[in-house]
């Protein structure tokens, strides 16, 4: 299992302040930047969930952190995305960038 502590200092309120999501804070944020990187890579949740071979309520179920990712399916999501798997690490430089 992943777990990044939290650790960002946000200038405006983000999804992830927002949502309900059953795993903690931490899968919060990680659940926000999975949106941006779907969104990042120009594809509806359709779209991805087709490339994934899953239905799309795959997609909407890991963004709103009903569901959790493993590693081996967060590697697939990255490479889909274009994205380091550091992109999903609240902690890394990437993100402090923002």
């Amino acid at each position: 299992m992943i777990v990044w502590s939290l650790g960002l200092a946000s200038k405006k309120p983000t999804v992830a302040s927002r949502l309900p999501v059953p795993h903690g804070p931490e899968y919060a944020v990680l659940a926000t930047r999975l949106r941006q990187a779907r969104l990042d890579a120009g594809l509806s949740q359709t779209e991805a969930a087709s490339r994934l071979q899953k239905p799309q309520s795959f997609i909407s179920n890991c963004e709103s952190g009903k569901r959790r990712l493993d590693f081996i399916e967060m590697k697939v999501v990255a490479e889909l995305y274009g994205k380091e798997l550091s992109f999903f690490d609240p902690n890394s430089e990437e993100a402090r960038s923002e």
